[in-house]
């Protein structure tokens, strides 16, 4: 028996989630939308265009950030486990000598 998810793996996720998140957010997603509505103006569909690149790249700095906190909070789960994995560690150590078996 063991652990599919390691302390490793878990803070591995937490960099990858950092790093994509840190990467996106150079996107500039509502650009081709932006010049689409430069193409159409005065029309609905341009005011719809500005509206939707807006929201678009409101919707990407909020995700960016909610993955950077993801991120984060893999990476202090996996400061966790290292922790306790090494408590429990000292612990066995520090008692092998009284319970008398191999450790």
């Amino acid at each position: 028996m063991g652990f599919d998810a390691t302390p490793e793996t878990i803070q591995a996720a937490g960099v990858q989630a950092a790093e994509l998140a840190t990467e996106l957010r150079g996107a500039d997603c509502g650009s081709p939308v932006n010049e689409l509505t430069a193409a159409i103006p005065g029309t609905e569909a341009s005011g719809a265009g500005m509206s939707y690149a807006t929201t678009w790249a409101a919707a990407l700095a909020s995700w960016c950030e909610d993955a950077d906190e993801f991120g984060s909070s893999l990476s202090r789960a996996a400061m966790s486990y290292r922790t306790a994995d090494d408590n429990a560690r000292t612990e066995v150590v520090r008692h092998e000598p009284k319970l008398g078996g191999p450790l």
